[in-house]
């Protein structure tokens, strides 16, 4: 049952012919649709950056503006070394 070489030759241009008509023949350029089509699709949105860094800048200057705060404010207890001192 062995096939000769004419016969093989002839089912594999049997089955390519197949597989070339199978294909729709259009006159519409695929990669140019493709390309349309991309250009029709609309842009991405971005996130926006400026109220994350506003909220940033405004504890960064809070923070600054508390440690200020608490080195320029007199203690709470205030006691007279030298008044122990001499007692």
């Amino acid at each position: 049952m062995a096939t000769s070489a004419a016969e093989r030759f002839a089912v594999e241009a049997a089955s390519a012919d197949a597989l070339a008509m199978a294909k729709p023949d259009s006159a519409v350029d695929r990669d140019l649709l493709a390309y349309a089509r991309a250009l029709l699709t609309p842009p991405p949105k971005r996130e926006r950056v400026w109220p994350a860094l506003a909220a940033a800048g405004l504890l960064a200057v809070s923070s600054l503006v508390f440690a200020v705060a608490m080195v320029t404010a007199p203690p709470l207890h205030t006691e007279h070394a030298i008044r122990d001192a001499v007692e």
